[in-house]
């Protein structure tokens, strides 16, 4: 029978919004170039919400605290059937945003060596844009090991000559150990936590794991448990192609 029928029509219908769910767009990308490079992706890599996610939707903004619901409905091509579409808008940034606290966990190991690391590269320079004066930057690299290469440095505003600097300079060498690398980044953010700042760790990698702790879910409690505490995590996917770990990432 149509799946709509089976449902128990006297309780009501809940929709979760999970952190991964909302926030996540790399499939589309990781699509993108898989497809570039002649190869057909998995159908668990092709995950069609954050293809939503990627596309921006002009959706008009609410008002500050508030959210605004989208509905939408339209008949597809079999007769009596439909899709539904949420849309779900957030009131626009509150400017100036608080100060932030960023720790970039910086995978420097040998898988990353060419693109991957010219994107890591970029994507700091990417972020370095938008810091404001008086944010904190950490930075620890990892690859058989860690490195702490930058702690509590209080940046000058856009685009910090340290931050850069320190981008330019990676190369990648070694295993793959990123449990310790991630553990180190969590480390560095509590100690220059502040409860009235955003606090951010920023993890950038293939997710090619082969040394210490390579489980996935392992690696996955330490951003659960600092979810707890205000440190939330991001992690970026520096592909490339084949060798991405896109179910770790």
């Amino acid at each position: 029978p149509p799946l709509c029928d089976t449902l128990d029509k006297s309780k009501p219908v809940v929709l979760y919004l999970s952190a991964d769910d909302s926030n996540s767009m790399a499939s589309p990308v990781h699509t993108r170039e898989l497809l570039g490079l002649g190869v057909a992706p998995m159908p668990y890599e092709v995950r069609t919400y954050e293809f939503l996610k990627y596309y921006n939707v002009e959706y008009p903004a609410p008002d500050q605290g508030k959210l605004a619901i989208f509905p939408e409905l339209d008949a597809v091509a079999a007769p009596g059937e439909f899709d539904f579409q949420i849309g779900v808008r957030s009131f626009d940034a509150v400017k100036p945003r608080r100060p932030m606290t960023m720790t970039f966990v910086l995978d420097t190991s040998g898988s990353m060596s060419g693109p991957a690391i010219e994107r890591e590269r970029a994507t700091i320079a990417a972020i370095a844009k938008s810091l404001a004066e008086g944010d904190i930057v950490n930075m620890v690299t990892w690859n058989t090991s860690n490195n702490v290469v930058m702690e509590g440095r209080i940046v000058t505003g856009p685009n910090d000559v340290q931050v850069l600097a320190i981008a330019n300079s990676l190369e990648a060498a070694g295993g793959t150990d990123l449990d310790s690398g991630l553990a180190k980044g969590y480390e560095l953010a509590q100690k220059h936590y502040g409860p009235d700042r955003l606090n951010r760790v920023i993890l950038i990698s293939d997710g090619g794991a082969n040394v210490g702790v390579t489980s996935a879910d392992l690696i996955g409690l330490k951003s659960k448990d600092a979810d707890k505490e205000g440190i939330y995590l991001v992690g970026v996917g520096a592909g490339p192609g084949l060798s991405y770990s896109d179910e770790l990432m």
